[in-house]
């Protein structure tokens, strides 16, 4: 029976028909001519969780999933896995591979990819029947390729119904996956929020000491939260000042000055090579990034950008050895340009911009590091160009793909744990132009691997803040209260 089953899988193989995967609790099916074409086959089911479950399905070649039918709006949910009185069991703790043949949603499951065991017997019971929850909220054209459900709102003081005349005011968020905490920089509490990533409930504690709310973005604070994987300390920026919290004691142990202005030292990333927090102040003339070592806690050195017309987020490549950070403009880029900076200058105490990379229309905002040395770069572009999300190759600079199906954004994040980018998207509008037609802020949902967009999941009235947990793939998203729901910490999780 072995060898009829490895001959089936070979005759079927050599049709050259599609390879599909099934992964974790949720299963993607292309298409050969979608996948070619970088567009998904955009058909999907929920199925049983893979670790250490079993997977029964049907005889040799019956074991037909139906996933549904796919027409003009896409997948038709409600199908199910079917039963069969003779089965295979099929146990593996990594993908399956399943090759999808013809038009429809009709897939014949065949093999484990890697590290699998065919067992074979005879069914004593029925097989277990799978079938797909709900589609999970989307604006991907009615077509749910996010695979996210809402599995918790984390409430935040100050944030309740009814409070949206004094809003809940905030900025980036970060996670520390081995310590199972979220922060988020929360102006509203002139606070830096932490919160269990296990738990989510009810902030662990809120840090304060920090400017909260001022006349204007560039007055106020917290703005961002940087963590020192491994450590307690986390460093949160604030106005004229970059703050060190020991999230041992929970207390700010140190206020190290980059400013005089009365302005925000807004971004700040970390270099884990050489042990230095870059801090940029923006809204400075001229702006700055200031260096810190986290050994001293003293500013080593600052850099300048002369022509610059502000600086958002920035990041530490241990690839490329190079911090990035996302300029405004300048004119030669007058919509956004990508500078970079090699970790080696900064180190010899004169740091120095090494290439300066278009980005188009692009009005950066976020930036987050992909598997493959992709830089994802969140655009809020000037009123009346499109509303785009780039992906950027950190070696090269070369832009690899523009997505047009999200943008508006401000923080953008990656998920190690499933591979995907996230972008808080609170400037996306119904038309799909910068300034045009209704604001409908979404969570853009990219797949970092192949750069197609997976779908929108609305969010909240000014939702620019987004951080995903690369230990479980949780994705926390603050959210505004209404008349009648609290604001607080949206957290989203893969539909199981």
């Amino acid at each position: 029976m072995s060898i009829g089953f490895a001959l089936a899988i070979v005759a079927l193989v050599a049709t050259n028909v599609e390879v599909m995967f099934l992964n974790d609790t949720r299963m993607w099916c292309y298409s050969h001519r979608a996948r070619e074409s970088g567009e998904p086959y955009r058909c999907c089911v929920a199925a049983a969780s893979l670790g250490t479950a079993t997977l029964s399905v049907g005889t040799i070649l019956g074991y037909l999933v139906r996933f549904g039918t796919i027409g003009p709006t896409g997948c038709t949910y409600g199908y199910r896995l079917w039963d069969r009185p003779f089965c295979h069991a099929i146990r593996t703790s990594l993908f399956l591979y399943v090759l999808n043949i013809g038009d429809s949603c009709m897939r014949k499951l065949l093999f484990p990819m890697i590290a699998a065991t065919l067992v074979f017997t005879g069914c004593g019971g029925a097989e277990p029947v799978l079938t797909p929850g709900p589609a999970p909220m989307s604006t991907g054209g009615g077509l749910d390729n996010t695979g996210l459900r809402s599995v918790a709102v984390m409430a935040v003081p100050n944030v309740g119904a009814g409070t949206q005349a004094t809003p809940f005011v905030y900025d980036f968020g970060n996670v520390d996956p081995i310590a199972g905490k979220y922060y988020l920089a929360d102006r509203t509490n002139k606070s830096v929020d932490i919160f269990n990533t296990s738990s989510l409930s009810t902030p662990i504690i809120q840090v304060h000491g920090f400017t909260g709310i001022g006349a204007t973005f560039p007055t106020s604070g917290p703005n961002d939260v940087t963590v020192i994987p491994g450590s307690p300390f986390v460093y949160a920026t604030d106005v004229d000042n970059v703050r060190v919290i020991n999230t041992s004691t929970d207390q700010i142990t140190q206020s190290i000055v980059t400013s005089t202005s009365g302005l925000r030292s807004d971004a700040d990333c970390y270099d884990s090579d050489d042990k230095i927090v870059m801090a940029d102040n923006g809204a400075d003339t001229p702006p700055f990034a200031a260096y810190i070592s986290t050994a001293t806690n003293t500013v080593t050195s600052k850099l300048a950008f002369a022509t610059s017309a502000g600086l958002e987020a920035c990041l530490y490549d241990p690839g490329t050895k190079n911090f990035f950070i996302n300029n405004d403009g300048t004119p030669a880029n007058p919509n956004g340009e990508l500078d970079v900076i090699p970790a080696a200058s900064v180190v010899a105490g004169a740091p120095t911009v090494s290439a300066q990379y278009s980005e188009g229309n692009c009005g950066p905002a976020g930036i987050a590091l992909g598997p493959n040395e992709e830089l994802v770069i969140g655009c809020d572009a000037p009123a009346g160009d499109p509303q785009i999300t780039l992906i950027m190759n950190a070696t090269t600079g070369a832009i690899l793909k523009t997505i047009t199906q999200v943008g508006g954004s401000d923080e953008v994040a990656y998920d190690a744990r499933y591979g995907r980018f996230y972008t808080a998207s609170r400037d996306w509008t119904s038309t799909g132009i910068s300034g045009s037609g209704t604001v409908t802020p979404v969570l853009g949902v990219i797949d970092a691997q192949r750069l197609v967009w997976l779908g929108n999941v609305p969010t909240s009235i000014n939702s620019h803040s987004v951080a995903a947990d690369s230990a479980n793939g949780d994705v926390f998203v603050p959210i505004a209260a209404t008349a009648t729901t609290a604001g607080g910490i949206e957290v989203f999780r893969l539909r199981s």
